[in-house]
């Protein structure tokens, strides 16, 4: 049956996990079985910053991150740029 069945990604990328690695498993439709880091474009990041911060921040201006989820001595920070800064304060 497999021979017949065609499984299509979303984006190009490099497969990074699966979820299925033995033969003959039974997969249910629209469930995720891999995932994909996409290749062809870059990361897009949401950031939120201090409204008393916001006169520091331009279009264009490089920036740092930091993912203050994971180890900070083990992770390097990521160079990126600020697109676009709304024109209003948000409130989550």
């Amino acid at each position: 049956v497999l021979r017949r069945t065609t499984i299509k990604a979303p984006a190009a990328g490099i497969v990074v996990s699966s979820t299925y690695n033995s033969k003959g498993s039974v997969i249910a439709p629209g469930e995720k079985i891999m995932e994909i880091l996409p290749t062809a474009s870059g990361l897009v990041v949401d950031a939120k910053l201090r409204p008393k911060d916001i006169d520091q921040v331009r279009v264009g201006q490089p920036a740092k991150l930091r993912l203050s989820a994971l180890n900070a001595r083990l992770t390097p920070e990521l160079s990126a740029t600020v697109t676009q800064i709304s024109a209003d304060r948000l409130i989550d």
